[in-house]
């Protein structure tokens, strides 16, 4: 059937300007200004969660994140860059990387001193991590322990700045487990602790938080600009890795102690407290943001509905925009409402067992601010832009939305 382009966005769009500046009466200028921003972005989110949630049922189960496609634009950039490897040295490097399975140790290593693993592993004091050809290896001054993982092993690795209440620290979430001690983890993390004399950092002293995180970044740095053209370790050189304090939020787990959590534009990672949490953009179907007029409820559904739902609670209430940002952009549905669901677990059990072979129906949990805008994006024209296919298909669509409410 013929389509044609409708112009729906652009009349969201006036009616949340007008409505931003019907509530800014009084007000200044700036203050006008960024409400009406304020609304505009809304209705951007709006319209890109209605495309989602409208389409979701021809969706695969697991789409790639556009952060994923920004890191292989990323890898075939350094392709078709210069490089300073001939191709018979990148092939060497590449077969190193990833066709061995013991660490091959170099000279010239890039080091990282006064680091302290976590998990813990007893008393050890603190260590020095080296990257070398193939891999880490981290050894401390106590002769039995010391501890390697290849890059190979490495899904993803997350920096963070050291700030007043946290040390300068590298996460890596890797593929599988591996024992550190007497214990196996697939999230490993080092923290600046000492300096180079052996003396305790003070994180209430901007001079050494300066200095600490001045390491941290040559050390990141330096690890980028040595396999910047070596396609195979793009994810272990920290592509899109550092987790910003803006981007950081508390909230505890259910049984459990507040923590810290950062959220990146690929993953959610738990920061402080062990066993650390690390979850990919890409492996969630869904986000459900319950409010409460202080705080976030959020819950994460999983395209593997056997695996575990995650709640985190008591999130502060200003930290939900940075949320919808990191879903929209992940390409992740998120549902905002007040539904207390005491036992998701069960919930998604019951959703997967009655839709058996289709896809489970969340538009029950939509909020009706963002209902209107699953009938005018469910479908996406050549060059991105939504549109409905007729008069007679958009009332269709409207009827059946209606009875689904």
């Amino acid at each position: 059937m013929e389509s044609h382009r409708c112009s729906f966005a652009a009349k969201f769009f006036d009616e949340a300007r007008k409505s931003a500046e019907e509530r800014c009466t009084g007000r200044t200028e700036e203050e006008v200004q960024e409400e009406i921003r304020k609304s505009l972005k809304e209705v951007a989110r709006r319209i890109t969660q209605g495309r989602i949630g409208a389409n979701m049922p021809s969706r695969r189960d697991r789409t790639i994140s556009r952060g994923d496609r920004r890191e292989t634009e990323h890898v075939r950039r350094g392709r078709r860059s210069v490089c300073r490897y001939s191709w018979k040295e990148q092939d060497q490097i590449a077969r190193d990387v990833l066709n061995t399975e013991k660490l091959c140790k170099e000279t010239n290593v890039i080091t990282l001193t006064g680091l302290r693993i976590f998990p813990k592993v007893g008393e050890r004091g603190v260590g020095t991590l080296e990257v070398h050809v193939n891999g880490f290896y981290y050894r401390t001054s106590t002769p039995d322990f010391c501890f390697s993982f290849l890059w190979a092993d490495v899904k993803q690795a997350f920096f963070r700045i050291g700030d007043e209440k946290m040390p300068p620290l590298l996460h890596f979430h890797l593929y599988h487990c591996v024992k550190v001690g007497t214990e196996k983890r697939r999230n490993i993390q080092f923290r600046l602790v000492q300096n180079v004399a052996g003396q305790k950092r003070s994180y209430s002293d901007s001079d050494n938080i300066h200095d600490s995180n001045k390491d941290l970044k040559h050390f990141v740095d330096s690890v980028r600009e040595k396999w910047r053209y070596i396609p195979v370790v793009h994810c272990c050189a920290f592509v899109q890795g550092e987790v910003c304090k803006a981007d950081e939020f508390q909230g505890n787990r259910p049984s459990k102690a507040p923590t810290v959590f950062g959220m990146t534009f690929t993953a959610l990672v738990g920061l402080v407290d062990e066993p650390f949490v690390m979850l990919e953009l890409k492996d969630i179907k869904i986000v459900n943001l319950r409010l409460k007029p202080v705080e976030i409820h959020m819950t994460i559904v999983f395209h593997d509905f056997k695996r575990e739902p995650v709640e985190i609670n008591s999130i502060p209430i200003d930290k939900l925009n940075l949320i919808k940002d990191r879903c929209n952009y992940a390409g992740v549905k998120y549902y905002v409402n007040d539904y207390d669901i005491d036992q998701w677990s069960l919930f998604v059990k019951l959703m997967a067992d009655y839709t058996a072979g289709r896809s489970p129906d969340w538009f029950q949990l939509e909020s009706p601010e963002t209902k209107p805008f699953y009938e005018h994006t469910a479908y996406r024209g050549s060059g991105g832009e939504a549109y409905c296919r007729s008069d007679e298909e958009g009332e269709k669509r409207d009827r059946r939305y209606r009875e689904r409410d």
